[in-house]
């Protein structure tokens, strides 16, 4: 972020986003945010949903919004 502003923009453009989703009742039970940051745990079965509603709601959003998930996350070392 470049200009002195761009935080303040940031923060104004998220709080309206998170505004839109909790209207809407999409709001994950887990959700984090530093300036324009995310950290969001929905229900994997409401990730679709969330993400598309996330890309409706920001449309000059150029390259979308994207989920990384994590699965199978147990551990690969061996007790021997």
């Amino acid at each position: 972020m470049g200009s002195p502003l761009g935080p303040l923009m940031a923060n104004a453009l998220m709080c309206n986003i998170e505004e839109k989703l909790k209207n809407q009742n999409k709001m994950p039970a887990f959700y984090k945010r530093y300036v324009d940051d995310t950290l969001g745990m929905p229900d994997v079965s409401a990730v679709p949903g969330f993400l598309l509603t996330l890309n409706e709601i920001h449309q000059k959003n150029r390259n979308g919004y994207t989920v990384n998930a994590f699965t199978n996350l147990s551990s690969r070392h061996s007790d021997q």
